[in-house]
């Protein structure tokens, strides 16, 4: 009887972990997207490129994906330097991936930028 009882405590905790993470609010770049993906994901980076346009400020980009939930991840790869940002969102079974990515020059300056959407499910 008490493993009974311990499994139902921990579903209840997943279920409202779960149920809180859904209620965050989500970056703006990423709210309103159309529900077919192909279509968001072309969505979602014509917004990053038109937010984020070459020549404009790479640690405003920074600043910004930060402060909306973004995180870096490292992606090695071969130079010029791509940086990479990520936000997900858990909806179980499946987990929503947004991530920014962009070169810059010496001064700082984007050089590139991309944005890239999709989804995962077990």
């Amino acid at each position: 009887m008490k493993s009974i009882s311990a499994l139902v405590e921990v579903m209840t905790l997943v279920i409202l972990t779960a149920s809180l993470s859904a209620c965050s609010p989500s970056p703006s770049l990423t709210r309103n997207l159309p529900a077919d993906f192909d279509v968001a994901h072309k969505v979602f980076d014509q917004r990053i490129k038109a937010r984020y346009p070459a020549g404009s400020s790479a640690a405003m980009l920074v600043r910004e994906l930060s402060s909306e939930g973004f995180r870096p991840i490292d992606v090695p790869g071969p130079a010029p330097i791509t940086h990479w940002y990520l936000f997900n969102r858990d909806r179980f079974p499946c987990t929503d991936v947004w991530y920014v990515t962009w070169t810059a020059d010496v001064t700082n300056r984007i050089t590139k930028s991309a944005g890239i959407y999709g989804t995962a499910c077990l």
